[in-house]
């Protein structure tokens, strides 16, 4: 039995594609997210034991089990923060028994930090004092703390200030590595395609797929050859269906399986993800963004992502969401699709190692506490 456990609230396809490829550990999680790919966990059942439990059996599975290191939900993802407490709970509980410490790692990319999140009204009011509570208990807890951005490092310094004396944090930008699914070239041959424009994930205005809506009346006159590819799923996707009927440049593909999503990021020149601030939620990291640097595309979004520095000093396009709001984002997509970056500067661009996987390396190395 393997030692070592991935305790999520909610997982999705890219866990489970990252399952693949990490050394085999136990995944236990809580619920799906709308992208989970049935075809994928099940190559990833055939290399690690995966199961799906409610708060209570994974505490009896952590006590049971015996793992040596546990990975849990940052501390910082206050939803998650009492099935998280449970899960250490129960670690503890296990580990008077067997009279060791186990070793508790997160990997934490939230930049929100704890006293910025909005208060519910109502009953929900105490549950969130409750996990007002928690947070910097589970926080404290944490043996090794894998930092995706400095905008995390500078939350979670807001949210608790330091770590307990023992523990150790590093900061692993949460950069890709090229994507080994194919060419960077488009898939069907044709360079004309390379004005293609993708917008993928969840159809939705906090993700900003309204303004891309708004852009693309624009940009489609100013750039006669701009086509504009939608693929996802969402609130808006009768938007999206609408427009595809009524534009012939325009493609919306509804929450095709992963192979298909590969060729459309292949095909593509830019990835647009123009992301808002929405009740306290800001994007982390945003993996559309990360999948189209990992396929050689030019990125265009707004500030609020924690990788926006790093996009903006190689050459990707990134504007306040103000400025996207005001009809900013129109001539940030022109820029880019008039003149993107080549797809081997992009690729060269990015480190040798994924920052998501070498993280996973680093908290789960045998030196753990």
């Amino acid at each position: 039995m393997t030692e070592r456990v991935r305790v999520y609230h909610t997982v999705r396809t890219a866990h489970l594609e990252r399952t693949l490829e990490l050394a085999p550990a136990d995944l236990v999680y809580g619920t799906r997210r709308y992208d989970f790919d049935a075809d994928v966990a099940a190559a990833a059942a055939r290399r690690s034991r995966i199961e799906q439990a409610g708060d209570v059996r994974t505490a009896w599975l952590m006590a049971r089990r015996g793992y040596r290191t546990v990975e849990i939900n940052e501390p910082i993802a206050i939803e998650t923060v009492r099935r998280t407490t449970l899960t250490l709970l129960a670690v503890r509980a296990g580990d008077l028994v067997r009279r060791r410490r186990t070793a508790v790692v997160t990997y934490a990319i939230g930049n929100v930090p704890i006293d910025q999140l909005p208060v519910p009204g109502g009953k929900a009011r105490l549950g969130r004092r409750l996990d007002r509570w928690l947070a910097p208990r589970v926080w404290r807890r944490c043996d090794r703390v894998a930092f995706g951005t400095e905008a995390a490092v500078e939350a979670y310094a807001a949210s608790f200030g330091p770590a307990h004396r023992d523990a150790v944090t590093t900061l692993i930008p949460a950069l890709p590595t090229r994507c080994g699914c194919g060419n960077l070239s488009p898939s069907d041959g044709h360079t004309a395609i390379r004005t293609q424009i993708l917008f993928l994930g969840d159809l939705s205005t906090r993700k900003g797929f309204d303004l891309v809506v708004e852009a693309w009346s624009v940009l489609r006159g100013d750039v006669p050859s701009a086509r504009l590819v939608i693929v996802g799923r969402g609130a808006m996707a009768d938007t999206a269906r609408s427009l595809a009927r009524t534009d012939e440049r325009v493609q919306f593909v509804e929450d095709p399986p992963r192979p298909a999503v590969h060729k459309h990021l292949r095909d593509a020149s830019v990835v647009v993800l123009p992301s808002r601030p929405h009740r306290g939620w800001r994007e982390q990291v945003g993996l559309p963004l990360v999948e189209g640097l990992a396929h050689g595309c030019t990125v265009v979004t707004t500030h609020e992502t924690g990788i926006a520095g790093w996009l903006r000093a190689h050459g990707h396009q990134t504007l306040p969401t103000a400025e996207a709001e005001r009809g900013g984002l129109a001539q940030a997509l022109t820029r880019a699709v008039r003149e993107p970056l080549s797809p081997e500067l992009v690729i060269r661009s990015l480190p040798e190692h994924d920052g998501r996987l070498a993280a996973d390396g680093w908290m789960f190395a045998p030196s753990s506490p």
